[in-house]
């Protein structure tokens, strides 16, 4: 994971993340938080929010944050096998505990995760975020 890709805009390298279903203010602030920081990239999926799969297969991001409930646990681990250069956070619809998903690994749960913790856990390599 941590892999970047360049950005059809300006050819630089950026990690590309979606935004999943979560409640609205949730999402209106992540993003305006996420787009400030020069090391990402929010990719818009209008319409998509509540198709988990399809917003892998469109926008092909590095990260995928998406809210409770979107799928179950069997669904999930669907997901990361189909899109295993995704990783997938899922955050309560609160925003007070974030759940990493990749493939060959168990789940990482993160209490009270802060945009930086987020953005750690986007950057991070398969072996930090397994610490």
């Amino acid at each position: 994971m941590g892999h970047m890709k360049s950005s059809p805009r300006g050819g630089d390298s950026r990690l590309t993340v979606c935004l999943g279903r979560m409640p609205r203010m949730l999402r209106e602030i992540l993003g305006e938080m996420l787009a400030r920081l020069p090391a990402l990239e929010v990719i818009a999926n209008e319409g998509l929010e509540s198709n988990p799969a399809a917003v892998l297969r469109k926008c092909r991001p590095d990260a995928l944050i998406m809210g409770r409930p979107d799928c179950d646990h069997i669904q999930l681990d669907r997901l990361v096998r189909a899109s295993p250069a995704t990783r997938i956070v899922h955050l309560s619809s609160d925003g007070r505990t974030a759940v990493v998903y990749e493939p060959n690994a168990l789940p990482l749960t993160i209490e009270r995760p802060s945009i930086e913790d987020l953005v750690g856990i986007m950057t991070a390599t398969g072996s930090e975020t397994a610490e």
